[in-house]
């Protein structure tokens, strides 16, 4: 026995309805208008702001602010220049024979693991430094630990 497309298109109603209920293709409809009023609304404020722009560029031009003096990199510039140095604590457990060799899996991890994606990323040593001293603190947590 083979249905038609008809058939399959009235099951697949059915299957809607009762599983989103009656009064869904109401609320599929309002979704949907509302989405589409929402992206001509969009459209309109963003056309608005270009000829509220262009109108105030007309009127004063003094008021344009120079891009390099602005955002982000008026941040950035600032951080550039301080080199910074970052010291960190070499004791672990308290046994120097336990903290050198902890000191030298840390090393190997870092330089194996984490500096090649994250030198990909950035030349800062900020982001090292706190993962250094996390790591650090867990293994200084668990020699503490009391069992």
């Amino acid at each position: 026995m083979e249905l038609s497309s008809a058939g399959w298109v009235g099951l697949g109603v059915v299957l809607f309805l009762t599983t989103f209920g009656i009064l869904s293709p109401v609320l599929l409809v309002f979704y949907l208008a509302a989405f589409i009023a929402g992206g001509l609304i969009i459209l309109y404020n963003f056309h608005v702001k270009k000829e509220s722009e262009m109108e105030m560029d007309r009127s004063t031009p003094a008021t344009q602010l120079d891009d390099a003096h602005i955002g982000v990199q008026q941040v950035v510039e600032p951080m550039r220049d301080k080199p910074s140095s970052y010291k960190s604590d070499k004791r672990l457990t308290g046994a120097n024979i336990i903290d050198g060799e902890l000191q030298e899996v840390l090393e190997s991890a870092f330089r194996d693991y984490i500096h090649p994606w994250y030198y990909s990323l950035s030349s800062h040593q900020q982001f090292l430094y706190e993962i250094r001293q996390s790591t650090q603190s867990i293994i200084i947590t668990l020699a503490t630990k009391q069992v």
